[in-house]
């Protein structure tokens, strides 16, 4: 109970039946209500959470990466998750900071800069995939993941960007 079952739907980015009945930030609402109400959270350890599980399918995780385009209302209804939750108060998850390189040589591009955009992108490239390289058991496989790696952090960033814009919250 006290769960906002609406608020996938309201932050926009839940694209897919898959997602659609999937939630998004209830429980930091819900956490952030109960704390900014005057009560306390106590940590359980012995407490179960079901949280649904995706497999490694393509269309879920291209879904999956668009719709981090929601993290910036959330942040907007939730601002101190920015000293919480987000990287030096701006950066979703460990490769946000990577994602500046990827930013760059957008701007860079549309300044009509190709070598900063270049530098930029390889900067992104190389951040952004040391964690698919690192993942993986195989060399072979990690080489095949880093594309789509670096697909859907793309794809995330431009959400992300979206998401800042449209709810006047940036994250990163």
């Amino acid at each position: 109970g006290g769960f906002d079952r609406g608020v996938g739907p309201r932050y926009g980015f839940r694209p897919g039946r898959a997602l659609a009945a999937t939630g998004f930030g209830e429980d930091a609402l819900l956490g952030w209500r109960v704390i900014r109400g005057g009560g306390r959270i106590d940590y359980l350890p012995d407490a179960v959470v079901h949280h649904h599980v995706f497999g490694p399918d393509l269309a879920d995780s291209v879904r999956r990466a668009w719709s981090v385009g929601a993290f910036p209302a959330l942040v907007r209804e939730v601002p101190e998750l920015r000293d919480s939750f987000l990287g030096r108060r701006v950066f979703l998850g460990p490769g946000g900071p990577g994602r500046v390189g990827l930013y760059l040589a957008t701007l860079a591009g549309a300044a009509r800069r190709p070598r900063l955009a270049g530098v930029g992108v390889l900067a992104w490239s190389f951040l952004s995939s040391r964690p698919a390289l690192e993942a993986e058991t195989s060399r072979r496989r990690a080489l095949w993941s880093v594309p789509a790696h670096l697909g859907l952090d793309a794809l995330s960033a431009v959400a992300l960007a979206a998401g800042s814009l449209r709810h006047r919250s940036p994250v990163l």
